[in-house]
């Protein structure tokens, strides 16, 4: 291989050991770091991370794949399952709420240290990566802010990482002696990464790709094939199955939390915006200010387009020769797949949530050629080393403030703005358990956690319940009164509203229609509670007479 030519004896005699015993150290310091930023009380934050735990609860307690939270209870067709299975087995060992949150987040930690192993393993045996360079790309990976923040989080990003990485580890390790067995565990390796995030769709055209350029028709067949009954086929019939009533003006919001996730991509790629700004603007412009949080410690530019421009020439220049020894890699595949899928979904303030997924391949890609230099001399090694160390010690800074955001978290603060209190809402929680009826509808933003927390059922009163003009969601007072109109309808008895309009409310992005239902409609509302430092208020609807 071509990095068998060079030179890499940066620590002479004992490179191996030493290289070694550190990547061990980053493992283990990678686990110690990531389970003490495990903090329960920040579930929630992400809002998704509550939809998986109901669901997780639901699998476990034998109702079925439910969203349980939602006052009419619907069967789940737009979150994937293996996810919720695998936290399901917490609810079982463990099924005590919330003491039980620990335990869902060190799972997804542990799914994180995993790939780090795997990410390794996969340099230095599959891309016969040398083995200091592989090192660095590891420890980058295990400090950077935003891995961290999701490797303690009940999110799919990670252990998604984790099943997509092992598929194409697994197809990469035997592309020189593929049989129909090999064949088989990609497929049901890839079934894994699809039934964790629907985003495998990338994954599996990758992997077929490679296998038609590579011209071996039959097993491409026999995987295209393979793939569709284990995924797409089973999900489309389940989606139909369990498909959303005809959306209505007194359903929609319902609908929308539980339909099709294909449509909501079709939705989304065909909104009312021009699709060509939006593309630029929110597609592309939204992946490189992502990446900019991701490579620049302090969020400036220079870093940032520096690794930008590296890691655009090394996927540029690895296709180059890919295509000219037609030696493809499932891997460059799959990072141009899902690249692509990323900037068609548009989502500019969810950017950074999808890019974690590909990070290992982008620091992999921005190091690359540096693999190719022939290092022949102590001073050029010298540079390297210290370039190296540089950027790494200031991504053990960026780490140190995405760990001390965590300490922070811990002091009771659920967000990094520390405008949420976490005490202020476990004082709402208290109360709804013991004033209200176990049998009552509450109104709010944060359905999920309000239903783990207090056993009652909610109904969606977020900003994505208003209707849409030009692609945007319109709060009007006509689109208010539909949603009050569509919340009584189900029987809605109180209504959560966050922050303080004058001070509070302004300082955090809040959810605004609770509080603008409840400012249009005042003549029917009750306030009956207040938290203490006032961030959270509780409005009872009032019965006709």
């Amino acid at each position: 291989m071509w990095s068998d030519r060079f030179n890499w004896n940066l620590l002479e005699k004992y490179q191996k050991k030493v290289i070694t015993l550190l990547g061990i150290l980053v493992l283990v310091g990678a686990g110690l770091l990531y389970i003490s930023c495990i903090t329960p009380h920040s579930l929630g934050v992400l809002f998704d991370d509550t939809i998986y735990t109901v669901l997780a609860k639901s699998l476990a307690k034998g109702e079925g794949y439910k969203a349980l939270y939602m006052v009419t209870q619907p069967t789940q067709t737009l979150y994937p399952f293996l996810y919720p299975l695998i936290l399901s087995v917490g609810w079982l060992v463990f099924p005590h709420f919330p003491e039980n949150i620990g335990l869902f987040m060190g799972i997804t930690a542990a799914f994180s240290v995993f790939s780090l192993a795997l990410f390794y393993a996969y340099l230095r045996k599959n891309k016969r990566f040398p083995m200091v360079l592989s090192f660095f790309v590891i420890t980058f990976i295990a400090v950077n802010s935003f891995y961290l923040q999701y490797s303690v989080s009940v999110m799919t990003e990670i252990p998604y990482l984790f099943f997509s990485l092992l598929c194409l580890y697994y197809a990469e390790r035997h592309r020189k002696e593929m049989t129909l067995k090999t064949v088989i565990f990609c497929v049901l390796l890839s079934a894994l990464a699809f039934h964790v995030r629907m985003v495998g769709v990338a994954l599996i055209g990758a992997i077929f790709l490679w296998l038609l350029v590579r011209k071996q028709w039959k097993f491409a067949l026999i995987y295209v094939v393979g793939t569709a009954c284990l995924t797409v086929i089973p999900w489309v019939g389940w989606t139909v199955l369990h498909r959303p009533p005809a959306v209505t003006d007194l359903n929609y919001p319902l609908v929308y939390e539980y339909g099709s996730y294909g449509s909501h991509f079709l939705l989304n790629l065909f909104s009312d915006k021009l699709f060509f700004q939006s593309l630029l603007v929110d597609g592309v412009g939204g992946f490189f200010r992502a990446l900019k949080l991701y490579f620049s410690p302090f969020g400036g530019g220079w870093a940032t387009w520096l690794v930008a421009v590296v890691f655009c020439l090394s996927l540029f220049w690895q296709g180059v020769q890919g295509v000219r020894n037609k030696n493809y890699s499932p891997s460059a595949l799959y990072l141009v797949l899902y690249l692509m899928a990323l900037i068609l979904w548009r989502y500019d303030d969810q950017m950074h949530r999808f890019i974690v997924v590909i990070l290992p391949w982008l620091w992999y890609y921005a190091l690359r050629p540096f693999a190719f230099v022939q290092w022949d001399s102590k001073l050029k090694k010298g540079l390297l080393a210290l370039c190296l160390v540089s950027f790494m010690g200031f991504e053990v800074v960026v780490a140190a403030g995405g760990y001390l955001t965590f300490k922070s978290l811990q002091q009771g603060a659920m967000d990094p703005v520390g405008v949420r209190k976490w005490s202020e809402y476990e004082a709402l929680f208290e109360y709804l358990k013991r004033e209200t009826p176990q049998e009552s509808v509450i109104g709010t933003h944060w359905g999920p956690l309000f239903y783990l927390h207090t056993g009652r059922l909610t109904f969606n009163t977020t900003y994505w319940s208003l209707q849409k003009e030009r692609g945007e969601y319109a709060s009007t007072p006509e689109s208010i009164a539909k949603l009050y109109k569509s919340a009584r309808h189900y029987g809605v008895d109180y209504f959560v509203v966050e922050g303080d309009a004058d001070t509070r409310y302004s300082q955090v992005d809040l959810p605004a229609a609770p509080h603008q239902i409840v400012e249009t409609f005042s003549d029917e509302m009750q306030r009956v509670y207040s938290s203490p430092e006032g961030q959270l208020r509780l409005y009872k609807v009032k019965k006709p007479e």
